[in-house]
Order: C-alpha cells, then sequence, then structure tokens
C-alpha cells in the first residue's frame, strides 16, 4: 500500500527590532511561552495579506495566570512574514480578536 505524499508549507518569519526588545525585556519563562505559541504560526495556515499589517492574539499560560497578547505581522510579496511588534492586551481585545478569527491556533 503506497502513502500518498503530503506537502506541508512552511512559513519563514523575519523579526523586527521593536518586537525583540519587548521580548528580550519580558520575564525568561513568559517570553518562552510567547515564542512557543508564535511558533504555532507555521501549522495554522492564517491568512495574512500582503503588504498590509495585521494583528492576531495570542494567550501564553505562565505561574497560573493568562497572559493576553497581540503581535502585528505583515507577509510580504514573497510570502515572508515579518513579526513587527507585540503588546499586552487586556481578556476583552483577545475576545473581539477571536471573534474576528484572528488568534494564533493554541494546539
Amino acid at each position: 500500500m503506497d502513502l500518498e505524499q503530503r506537502f506541508t508549507e512552511e512559513l519563514t518569519f523575519e523579526l523586527e527590532e521593536t518586537f525583540l526588545e519587548k521580548m528580550r525585556a519580558c520575564d525568561t519563562r513568559l517570553g518562552m511561552r510567547i515564542a512557543s505559541t508564535i511558533d504555532k504560526l507555521n501549522g495554522t495556515h492564517i491568512p495574512i495579506d500582503k503588504d498590509e499589517f495585521q494583528i492576531f492574539g495570542g494567550r501564553a499560560r505562565y505561574r497560573g495566570e493568562d497572559n493576553f497578547f497581540a503581535v502585528e505581522i505583515w507577509k510580504d510579496s514573497h510570502s515572508i512574514i515579518i513579526i513587527n511588534d507585540i503588546f499586552t492586551i487586556s481578556a476583552d481585545n483577545y475576545l473581539d480578536l477571536y471573534n474576528e478569527n484572528k488568534i494564533i491556533n493554541q494546539k
């Protein structure tokens, strides 16, 4: 029995200095959880409009609490995803992004 070959698209990320500075400034363990969540963009196939910034929300669990954040993302003409900025958001803002289907997949 032959198995069907599957193609999985991997996304290429570029990180802007603003994003990196904010990640360096946060608690190391929380930063690792946030980075792990952002890395899941590879498997979510989030539609990103080229040449336009978009905001996507995420949730990282740390010390028994939910930490909600948003990332500003841009996809260039070569399909490279550029993560421009990150900032904390409220649970209400996270739910708004959820309703707009702009959440990084947690699975």
